[in-house]
């Protein structure tokens, strides 16, 4: 019998070569249990979705009502399924019990999971490993020869953080994963790392050149130079400095200029983010009490990143507070302190939710924030480690965004916990063969 309900006189077969954003595919040109989507039934939300059904169809279903209106024009002038009615094979729901067609469908998904091999995201953070290795031993090498009073190799130098430049612009959320995982032993080296991945996240997200990122990311690197020349007990002081001891700390801008102009060959800005990182757009910073109009771009990106790493960063003096008070306080004292369209620029490039953050889903379980969704930020790509119940399981990667419109349970973030306070340690991310293991689901 031939279905007439209103869906089915809604549906459009379109050639996968006319697929376009906004169409909903409520059918494919094979059974969905053939198909590595997950979902019976999908809106196509970005290109990289049209590239994923072109890889497995020739042709797919489209649902015209449920699709978006900028795509109806398009649909309109395709065909109805009636001329060209494409045969599928069904499971007869008498045929099988519900509890049989649900194990039926999850052998085949783990079957499916196997064969595709760890998603993207995983594969980019296990690529980037090295370029992250490499620029890390690049920090600690800053900081020995600093200590021991010799020169930097900026040229070195410069060739590793290209080499974390190349990966950042493929993938920033694999970098910003690996720069997470932090020690509380390691301050001073982790900061100026951060610094400089979160600078060059900035400057991806304003388009630079491989050259200018490069550059920064050796800015942000290299901007707190100065303080290694302090006493380790004003340095690592757990309390409130004195204003002798404060007005020693204040000192450093101007030492670290001047280490950088010792070691020859580090480029002008370098030289001006170092001095200048904690000078403000209304002249409150120091040493020189600059404004605005005098301070250059790259000063002012790493101004930013410089406070919100410090902000969220467990410190010998503090605890490290979450995103969004760091957010908070960037957004209170953008146009003053901060540049307004840089801390915005910041925010869109870090999300609502950062990488690396421990997330509760609404069903209770447990997970790592993979990639965030700015269209949806509390349904991002996470990668759950708990269950409901606080326990471990075989960690699986999950697109929130990925769900059928229809399900009643939708999953999403409830909310963000401390590693600690969750039991995660996000060192496994580290963990080559732990990244192996990972598939979707």
């Amino acid at each position: 019998m031939t279905d007439t309900s209103p869906r089915q006189a809604n549906k459009i077969l379109v050639p996968v070569s006319e697929l376009a954003v906004g169409m909903y595919v409520c059918e494919l040109d094979r059974p969905w249990l053939e198909s590595p989507f997950w979902f019976q039934g999908f809106p196509l939300q970005s290109q990289q979705d049209i590239e994923e059904v072109q890889r497995v169809c020739r042709h797919v279903f489209v649902d015209a009502k449920r699709s978006t209106q900028s795509s109806r024009k398009r649909l309109a002038r395709m065909e109805k399924p009636e001329a060209t009615q494409v045969k599928k094979r069904t499971i007869k729901a008498s045929a099988l019990a519900q509890g049989s067609v649900k194990r039926l469908v999850t052998g085949i998904r783990e079957r499916l999971a196997r064969r595709l091999g760890p998603p993207e995201m995983v594969r980019s953070v296990r690529v980037a490993q090295h370029a992250f290795d490499e620029t890390a031993r690049f920090v600690h090498d800053v900081i020995e020869r600093t200590r021991a009073g010799q020169s930097i190799d900026i040229r070195s130098g410069r060739e590793t953080v290209a080499g974390c430049v190349d990966h950042i612009t493929r993938h920033p959320a694999a970098m910003l994963l690996l720069g997470s995982i932090r020690s509380k032993d390691e301050y001073t080296a982790q900061h100026s790392l951060s610094v400089g991945l979160h600078a060059m996240v900035l400057g991806h997200q304003l388009r630079f050149s491989r050259e200018d990122l490069t550059e920064l990311g050796i800015c942000g690197i290299l901007h707190d130079v100065g303080k290694l020349r302090a006493p380790d007990d004003i340095l690592k002081k757990p309390g409130r400095l004195t204003p002798d001891e404060l007005e020693v700390m204040r000192q450093h801008p101007a030492q670290g200029r001047a280490i950088l102009e010792s070691a020859g060959g580090v480029f002008r800005q370098a030289l001006e983010v170092t001095h200048a990182h904690h000078e403000r757009l209304d002249g409150s910073g120091y040493p020189r009490g600059l404004t605005s109009e005098q301070l250059d771009l790259y000063t002012r990106m790493v101004a930013i990143v410089d406070t919100y790493d410090a902000v969220t960063s467990e410190r010998p003096y503090a605890r490290g507070r979450s995103h969004f008070e760091a957010i908070k306080i960037l957004r209170s004292e953008s146009g003053n302190r901060y540049d307004a369209e840089l801390v915005t620029q910041l925010i869109d490039a870090l999300g609502l939710l950062p990488v690396g953050c421990v997330v509760q889903l609404n069903n209770g379980c447990v997970a790592v924030l993979m990639r965030p969704n700015a269209k949806r930020p509390f349904r991002p790509v996470v990668l759950v480690l708990k269950d409901r119940d606080g326990e471990d399981v075989e960690p699986y990667y999950l697109d929130l965004a990925r769900q059928d419109p229809g399900e009643s349970d939708q999953l999403s973030v409830a909310r963000i916990l401390g590693a600690d306070e969750a039991g995660i340690d996000t060192s496994l991310f580290r963990d080559q063969e732990f990244l192996r293991r990972i598939r979707p689901r």
